[in-house]
């Protein structure tokens, strides 16, 4: 038997689509859908009551708003199957995930179960460079499950419910509750797995005040969850902690710094500029000729190590885009590159002020 609970708040627009997704689903074994309302505002809880009276299989769960790990947790103690599966209300699984899935829990090791989550709302550049991001991250994530290194269980994710009755249900008040998890059962030396060929679909941001939002709230989350599991800094959690996990910390400080750096380029270039034409004049500039040193440019160590990050990444785009078979763009991979990127390094200078400072209300 599976249970699957979706927590909802105010979901009125996208939780009849997700339950009709979880009920057609291709999976042979009993199925039991807990919907928990955590005190919605709107007609989610009607919407729920109406298929619920339609099929036996689905059951509504009221409480009051705690946000959405007590909403889980809620859902985790009235469920009484081997097998549970949390799902975000706005995602919609493929028919056959449940059924891959499960299979993966033959492994006693494996204490949870998570797959590929492709945004469905492609249209506007900010939806555009989160489907790039996410399709990367896919590969990735691959790479980190061949390597026993898979730590985080986001949007739909199956679990043993043996492990929340000895190490407990997701932490509430944790700004990233899904990594939470993940190191946790990474912490106590079990394995997360991860179905790649399937997927489930979610909706991202479209607008840059909510993307802001959602990045700034994961990134806190992130440094709150690396620094709370610091003892996985270590040789006894093999790859994950020698390599991946030093890896997600450097990368963050890398993002920081390509915001600083290419901030104080910015600005002594303008600076410069601004010299020049108030000590020369505007014609002047424009008629003096441009004297580039080719032998220069090329044996400038910046210059050589942007070309073999350029020929890194663009391997590491053909692959992704081969193994997943997705439609990926290259020209919105050079956008994701090129300003996406720059665009996350704030978001994290703005989580570095919060975390240092005053963690931000939400």
């Amino acid at each position: 038997m599976l249970s699957i609970i979706i927590p909802a708040y105010n979901e009125e627009k996208s939780i009849k689509k997700t339950i009709k997704a979880v009920l057609s689903s291709r999976y042979g074994g009993k199925l039991k859908v807990f919907v928990v309302d955590d005190g919605s505002t709107d007609n989610t809880a009607r919407i729920v009551k109406e298929i619920a009276r339609e099929n036996k299989k689905v059951k509504l769960l009221s409480k009051l708003k705690g946000g959405k790990a007590d909403a889980v947790n809620f859902g985790i103690k009235k469920a009484k199957s081997e097998l549970i599966a949390v799902l975000d209300a706005d995602t919609i699984p493929k028919k056959d995930v449940l059924e891959k899935g499960v299979r993966y829990f033959e492994n006693p090791k494996i204490m949870a179960v998570t797959c590929r989550t492709v945004p469905s709302n492609r249209n506007s550049f900010f939806a555009k460079m989160q489907y790039t991001e996410y399709v990367l991250l896919s590969f990735f994530r691959i790479l980190l499950t061949s390597m026993h290194s898979l730590q985080i269980v986001p949007a739909f994710s199956i679990f043993r419910s043996k492990f929340f009755k000895k190490y407990g249900g997701f932490e509430v008040g944790n700004l990233t509750e899904d990594l939470e998890m993940g190191l946790r059962i990474k912490k106590y030396g079990y394995d997360v797995a991860y179905v790649s060929d399937s997927y489930a679909t979610t909706i991202v941001p479209e607008k840059f005040k909510d993307l802001k939002r959602q990045r700034v709230r994961w990134s806190y989350g992130l440094m709150q969850n690396l620094y709370k599991y610091k003892n996985l800094f270590s040789p006894r959690y093999g790859d994950l902690g020698m390599f991946f996990m030093p890896a997600i910390a450097v990368g963050v400080s890398v993002l920081i710094f390509i915001f600083f750096y290419t901030l104080y380029h910015l600005s002594s270039i303008t600076t410069q500029q601004i010299s020049k034409l108030m000590g020369v004049g505007l014609p002047a500039i424009l008629g003096s000729p441009i004297n580039i040193d080719i032998a220069l440019l090329i044996s400038d160590p910046r210059i050589i190590l942007g070309l073999f990050g350029f020929l890194l990444a663009t391997t590491f785009f053909f692959l992704a885009k081969t193994q997943l078979k997705e439609n990926l763009s290259f020209l919105n991979y050079l956008q994701y590159i090129f300003l996406y990127s720059w665009l996350l390094s704030f978001f994290y200078v703005i989580t570095l002020g919060h975390f240092l400072i005053k963690k931000p209300s939400w």
